[in-house]
């Protein structure tokens, strides 16, 4: 199967909710502390886009509100997935859109 590129407005959805979450957390700690990182590509049949930010000390695995229920859809849509994970001072963001599968409504 040819591979189609996801919706612009699904893409504007991921990143702008990932971005503000991420700098969100950033905003809690001092400047020297703050990090983001973007990267995205493609691996086989799936765009995978990962962010990962600094978090203050003691942070937990979020809880899945607006943002990252809205994120979740998305992944769900292409037959993706969204993961999360929180390690050593930094928040992990990873999504897998499938470039193979026509979005479902």
């Amino acid at each position: 199967p040819q591979e189609q590129a996801p919706d612009d407005m699904d893409l504007c959805v991921l990143f702008s909710n990932a971005l503000d979450n991420a700098i969100h957390a950033c905003r809690e700690l001092p400047p020297p502390q703050r990090s983001i990182e973007i990267r995205a590509g493609v691996q086989h049949s799936f765009l995978v886009l990962e962010i990962t930010n600094s978090v203050p000390a003691g942070t937990k695995a979020p809880v899945y509100g607006t943002g990252l229920g809205n994120m979740q859809a998305i992944a769900q849509k292409y037959a993706g997935a969204l993961q999360t994970d929180v390690k050593d001072g930094h928040f992990h963001l990873s999504i897998l859109l499938n470039l193979h599968t026509k979005p479902s409504a």
